[in-house]
């Protein structure tokens, strides 16, 4: 089942999984969204509780500024802001855009990267390793380049929408 539609929040999710499920403890957390600690409910007790958790090794942020969950983290990436790139953002629902605006960039980024390249970096340097990373950047990118990413993001609008607006309207 896919967990993503409505359906799959229902799921009822144990923690650990057991072992004979394949389960394992989590020993590193990799967050791109630093606002858990006081975003959600309970938040900020639910971190403390699993930051405290002796299996919890190494927390990686990503995050454009020093702020909230990130405090906590080992690995601190500095992601680009709104206007130091050019992004896609949509609305819409399972999934399907019915509204994408394409955002440019309207200044040149420091050391900072999009949340694409960070990735994209750290997955590089963990091919160096092999083994189960032996692919990590294409299983990642797909194959497909960040602008190629918002071409698929287009295309995912709705019929109705795309009449509208072509993507070389758009862009």
């Amino acid at each position: 089942m896919d967990h993503s539609d409505r359906e799959g929040q229902f799921v009822k999710h144990t923690y650990p999984i057991d072992a004979s499920e394949g389960g394992t403890r989590v020993h590193m957390e990799w967050e791109d969204s630093v606002c858990q600690c006081v975003c959600l409910q309970y938040g900020f007790n639910m971190l403390e509780k699993a930051y405290r958790d002796p299996s919890l090794q190494f927390i990686v942020a990503e995050h454009m500024t020093l702020e909230n969950d990130a405090l906590y983290a080992d690995i601190i990436l500095p992601i680009v802001r709104k206007g130091e790139c050019d992004d896609i953002n949509g609305e819409g629902q399972g999934g399907i855009f019915n509204a994408i605006l394409l955002e440019n960039k309207v200044v040149e980024p420091g050391e900072s990267k999009t949340d694409y390249e960070a990735c994209v970096e750290v997955a590089k340097k963990l091919e160096k390793y092999g083994g189960i990373y032996t692919g990590l950047v294409n299983t990642y990118t797909k194959g497909h380049t960040y602008d190629e990413f918002k071409k698929i993001c287009y295309d995912s609008m709705t019929d109705a929408a795309k009449a509208l607006c072509t993507w070389d309207t758009l862009q």
